[in-house]
């Protein structure tokens, strides 16, 4: 008798970010390159000045709510519609929090 793993089961439901009528819908399987990524994010920015901090966290969260296929955005559009430091932390730490889900799921 063959055993076989369905990977499919390992998939987990979407994360949503809201801000007004916008919905950004993050997929619950992510890319391994995107979660090393993250995983040296504190570790990249330690260092910077407050603007070089600013610039590194619009940058993640452009990658992050990138993974939206519906969606096109610039990063002049991340730093046009959450121009508050909380948005930013927001997003980056829910989307942490998302990948901890995702690993730590026993499936």
């Amino acid at each position: 008798m063959s055993k076989y793993i369905d990977l499919g089961l390992l998939v987990k439901d979407p994360l949503i970010f809201k801000l007004g009528e916008d919905e950004y819908t993050i997929p619950g399987q992510i890319s391994t390159k995107l979660v090393l990524k993250l995983s040296h994010y504190d570790e990249k920015i330690k260092d910077l000045s407050n603007d070089e901090i600013m610039l590194e966290m619009q940058k993640m969260v452009l990658e992050i709510l990138s993974l939206d296929k519906t969606k096109t955005l610039t990063l002049e559009d991340i730093q046009d519609k959450f121009d508050d430091v909380r948005f930013l932390k927001a997003i980056v730490n829910g989307f942490q929090e998302h990948i901890e889900d995702i690993t730590n799921d026993p499936n």
